[in-house]
């Protein structure tokens, strides 16, 4: 395996890392595991870990449908159903009842890259590409524009650093759909 695949290998499980345990401290789930969520992004971006302590249970029940103003009131209605074809047409279900929420989107995110990972690892890159390629759309698509609306209608300070963080994903995306080779050149 060269320099790059494992520094793609790298990537991908420490963005699966992230964007879980984003989604975990946005979930209802058993407030130690909630807090073991947020102490552990604490070690990658500690800003994001302080405001999602504060803000989780606000960024809980963000959904597009609510918050993508940029869309008109027809296709803001059509949202949840096109969101959930996105995921099926990748192969995957998300067991969520609000496939247009904050919530739902970063399960999906986490487990597109996770697969990334488990692909580059088995030496399947053209399938990890595919993988890279379909975050890329997703983020683009759903996941930014729900963030930058939401940002727009709510006070959370925590969509200001997400999307940030969000736009240097893109980023990174990018460059290693382009010139993985460049990769590095991120971390200089």
């Amino acid at each position: 395996m060269d320099h790059v695949s494992r520094r793609m290998i790298h990537m991908a499980r420490a963005r699966a890392l992230m964007y879980t345990s984003i989604y975990i401290a946005i979930s209802e789930v058993p407030e130690h595991i909630r807090l073991s969520a947020i102490d552990l992004l604490s070690n990658m971006h500690k800003e994001l870990a302080e405001s999602l302590a504060r803000e989780a249970g606000r960024m809980r029940d963000l959904k597009a449908r609510n918050h993508r103003r940029d869309l008109d009131p027809v296709a803001r209605t059509m949202l949840p159903k096109a969101i959930e074809m996105c995921y099926s047409n990748s192969g995957y279900v998300v067991e969520e009842d609000n496939p247009d929420s904050l919530k739902a989107m970063l399960a999906f995110i986490s487990k597109l890259i996770e697969d990334e990972a488990k692909a580059l690892v088995e030496g399947r890159y053209r399938e990890a590409y595919k993988l890279r390629k379909i975050q890329l759309r997703f983020i683009n698509t759903h996941l930014k524009p729900l963030i930058e609306e939401a940002r727009k209608n709510t006070d959370l300070k925590t969509l200001e650093i997400l999307e940030d963080i969000i736009d240097n994903d893109i980023e990174y995306l990018k460059l290693s759909l382009v010139d993985p080779d460049k990769i590095d050149e991120l971390f200089n």
